[in-house]
């Protein structure tokens, strides 16, 4: 419930924010808490020989498809790596990719390859493989362990895998069978490993024809989300708000965490409704509700730059896409439309210029059904006082509740729409 995800506060850290600082304190303290994530390093080591597909892993990972981008990663056969080569994710230059050279050479012995290549600097390994595992990366996983950070076995290009196979098999091609068979030889080849530890991907995007026709139960998004899931939850926090939203479970994975963010943007607004100035507890919670509404839309893919580019990948213009969505939303629910769904589908359509006023007005209401919802609030204490402007918290804690659940299910319309979009222009 509102109270309840307002109450669940670990406030020693805010009643020291407020004791120091007063209401200006607080405030300050939730937008850190807020931002901590934009300050947080994330570094991720990708291990394998030449030709094993790293390069095109991290362009996949990061969303990086633009091959005269000054970010994409070198492809080749040919091992290009002397030494490690970092490559930031587009929104986050605090995130990075790690391309290690490949151990067992004779640059790079297998003994001190984990000392030369400073194992404890990175966060979690992905070791990759195209053929088959060795003993050295049996022996580039034990030193992972005893650093105790978390790695992953991914066997790479599957697609080719699959599309060889299904040629060689013709009817008695079975893609079930082949993934076991492909698993037990990697788990005969590593020894005593996890299965949930071992990865079948294609380094494609999602929306690749290959990776659609050869190999569309893939590990990819298990992949991106286990290492997601192996992080810290500062350092999960920051990972999952720079990865792009390319899939219905990647945007319930963000949804989750935005979802965390709620407790101390109530806590801002709570604090800004303490101050005695006609007006600026209004003022405070649509600022916070608009930035809010605006992150939200980026980090779900639905913001107007990306509809933009969605929409002229298959052919169509932004209107014609959101209108798309809108019908099939409509379609496929028994229930009517909620109005702030409504009001965002309506502003999405409007200008870029035009869309501020139009959210501004969908927030209005928004607030206003929410102080008829949330009047028996009053009584929350916080801080160890009544604060009076807990309205104004938990008026805020409901909207962004609302528009969250709104916005990811247009995100996941979104994703479908694309979907079938991007096969039509295909036929």
């Amino acid at each position: 419930s509102i109270i309840a995800g307002m109450a669940n506060l670990d406030d020693a850290d805010a009643r020291k924010a407020f004791n120091e600082g007063g209401v200006a304190g607080l405030i300050k303290h939730a937008n850190g808490k807020l931002d901590e994530w934009k300050k947080t390093q994330v570094n991720i080591a990708v291990v394998g020989q030449s030709g094993s597909g790293k390069s095109s892993f991290i362009n996949t990972i990061r969303g990086v498809e633009d091959q005269d981008s000054p970010l994409y990663a070198k492809t080749g056969a040919v091992e290009t790596t002397t030494k490690p080569a970092g490559f930031e994710f587009p929104n986050n230059v605090l995130i990075n990719m790690w391309d290690l050279p490949g151990a067992g050479t004779a640059q790079f012995k297998a003994a001190d390859y984990a000392t030369k290549m400073n194992f404890i600097k990175y966060d979690a390994f992905v070791i990759l493989s195209t053929d088959r595992f060795t003993e050295i990366d049996k022996m580039i996983a034990e030193e992972i362990e005893k650093k105790k950070k978390p790695f992953f076995f991914a066997r790479t290009k599957m697609d080719n895998v699959m599309r060889d196979e299904k040629r060689t098999k013709k009817s008695k091609f079975d893609r079930d069978q082949t993934k076991k068979e492909i698993k037990s030889n990697i788990q005969e080849q590593l020894g005593r490993v996890d299965p949930e530890m071992i990865f079948l991907i294609a380094n494609l995007p999602d929306d690749d024809d290959d990776l659609t026709n050869h190999f569309p139960d893939n590990d990819n998004y298990r992949l991106k989300e286990t290492i997601v899931q192996s992080l810290p939850n500062i350092q999960k926090n920051a990972l999952v708000f720079s990865i792009v939203a390319d899939s219905e479970k990647m945007i319930k994975l963000k949804v989750e965490e935005m979802s965390s963010r709620f407790k101390w943007l109530a806590l801002a607004s709570a604090a800004g409704g303490t101050i005695p100035i006609p007006g600026t507890s209004a003022c405070i919670d649509l600022g916070i509700l608009a930035h809010e509404a605006l992150f939200q839309r980026k980090q779900l893919g639905i913001d107007e730059d990306t509809i933009q580019q969605r929409a002229y990948k298959v052919g169509s213009d932004k209107g014609a896409l959101i209108e798309r969505i809108e019908t099939n939303m409509k379609t496929s629910s028994k229930d009517k439309m909620s109005s702030v769904m409504e009001g965002i589908l309506n502003m999405m359509k409007k200008s870029a210029t035009a869309q501020a006023a139009a959210m501004g007005a969908v927030l209005s209401t928004q607030i206003a059904v929410s102080e008829v919802v949330e009047t028996g609030a009053l009584a929350i204490p916080l801080l160890g006082m009544l604060i009076s402007g807990v309205i104004s918290g938990s008026s805020t804690y409901f909207v962004l509740n609302q528009m969250l659940r709104a916005h990811s299910q247009i995100a996941q319309e979104c994703i479908k729409v694309f979907t079938e979009m991007a096969c039509e222009i295909q036929k």
